[in-house]
């Protein structure tokens, strides 16, 4: 009786170590997956905020050349009416001196 106890006893053991072993595989996969999906999520978080950012600088650039198209316009209309200020300078310089040779 008892050798059958001990061999039922060493069985139970040997089972508890099994169950044991098969309870930490299944709590070191949980962890490993927790881990994986943690990390994951600090990825997607990065990605997220790297899109952001890309997006900031993005508007960004996009109001620096509405403002750069803004000011060429300016400088063009500008640049236009000097030029014709400057024609009407010759022309008035030009019939001057027409008006001078006539008198000399």
């Amino acid at each position: 009786v008892v050798a059958q106890l001990r061999a039922e006893m060493r069985e139970l053991n040997d089972m508890l170590r099994t169950e044991q072993g098969a309870r930490k595989k299944a709590d070191d996969a949980t962890q490993d997956a927790r881990d994986r999906a943690a990390g994951a999520e600090n990825r997607a978080a990065a990605l997220a905020k790297a899109l952001e950012e890309r997006e900031e600088a993005l508007n960004k650039a996009r109001g620096d050349g509405d403002r750069l198209r803004r000011d060429l316009d300016a400088a063009s209309r500008a640049l236009a009416d000097n030029r014709a200020e400057l024609d009407r300078t010759k022309a008035a310089r030009d019939a001057h001196e027409r008006q001078a040779q006539r008198y000399h």
